[in-house]
């Protein structure tokens, strides 16, 4: 195999090794996601033990009280377990501070979502309220309805 460093004279074998190495990267990209169970966006099949593991541990009963009725909140754990799967498996130098790291910008995301949430909650029903509050106003006073006489 010629050095990887090295230009090939021939523009065809530049193509050729260029593709051979997009192949090679392609491949271990397959690897890693089946390994990881990344290849679809499915949840891990034990997500429930493992955050069932997770709350207690880190105190974060008040961020992840409802996490199964919200998708966002689902995503987000699934995706921090199969990081937290892949830093048990290799445990080495700084790999669990930069897990705790994520799982530190996952409660912040996790809670700003809770939020906007409470939010968009707030400002539909002020909306609502304002929208009927228009409509009591605009509607007939049943006093002047009770008014107007009918033909019997």
């Amino acid at each position: 195999m010629p050095d990887p460093g090295t230009l090939p004279d021939d523009p065809l074998d530049l193509v050729e090794r260029l593709l051979q190495a997009q192949e090679e990267l392609s491949a271990r990209v397959d690897a890693m996601e089946e390994q990881l169970g990344r290849g679809s966006d499915e949840e891990p099949e034990d997500l429930d033990e493992w955050v069932a593991w997770l709350i207690p541990t880190y105190k974060l009963q008040r961020v992840l009280h409802d996490w199964r009725s919200q998708p966002g909140i689902v995503r987000e754990l699934s995706a921090l377990m199969k990081a937290h799967i892949e830093v048990i498996g290799k445990r080495k130098g700084f790999d669990d501070v930069v897990w705790h790291g994520h799982l530190g910008s996952m409660v912040a995301r996790i809670q700003a979502l809770r939020e906007r949430s409470t939010q968009d909650r707030h400002d539909a029903a002020t909306q609502g309220g304002a929208l009927a509050g228009i409509l009591r106003k605009s509607a007939p006073n049943d006093d002047a309805t009770q008014a107007i006489p009918t033909q019997p």
